[in-house]
């Protein structure tokens, strides 16, 4: 039907320009770390820390854009509950990673960021895996084929506005 080719047509729009988007903004993040954290003030005494941090959990940001950019999909399907389950998966593989590499392990500033950075792939690749089932009627093909200008710009101008307000908010 043309509402499934339509959905098949935005399922790839949104894998390739998040997965090109996240890898973007985590180059960008990673190269310019020091320098967000100087504009905001941070003090030189935990500045390389603060970047150590930074640059970790950068690393999931491609992770973090397609967990969202899938998840909005599945909620514009009718599917709230699978997303939820994803994030909780991945909020209980934080704590459980928290107290591993900081109580346990030791591992700091740096095991923190690990952890998040383990919680939100596992996160994403479970939301992945999921629309890239079989058992869905209009699967995630892992191609970029089927990407379309025109549903980007439809994601991108309702996408931005609530990505920035979520950026405020936080």
């Amino acid at each position: 039907s043309s509402d499934k080719s339509s959905l098949k047509g935005d399922l790839q729009t949104v894998w390739t320009a998040g997965a090109i988007g996240g890898l973007l903004l985590m180059v960008v993040g990673l190269t310019l770390s020091p320098f967000f954290l100087k504009w905001m003030n941070t003090p030189d005494s935990i500045m390389g820390t603060g970047v150590l941090y930074l640059r970790i959990y950068l690393l999931s940001l491609p992770a973090i854009v397609l967990y969202n950019l899938c998840s909005g999909i599945l909620r514009a399907m009718g599917d709230s509950k699978s997303p939820m389950l994803f994030q909780m998966v991945g909020g209980l593989l934080n704590v459980a990673g928290c107290i591993l590499l900081v109580a346990v392990w030791r591992k700091g500033v740096a095991g923190a960021a690990t952890a998040t950075f383990v919680s939100q792939t596992v996160a994403a690749l479970l939301i992945l895996f999921y629309l890239h089932s079989k058992k869905r009627s209009v699967p995630l093909e892992f191609k970029i084929r089927g990407f379309s200008q025109a549903i980007l710009k439809k994601i991108l101008v309702s996408g931005v506005p609530s990505g920035v307000q979520a950026m405020v908010i936080t």
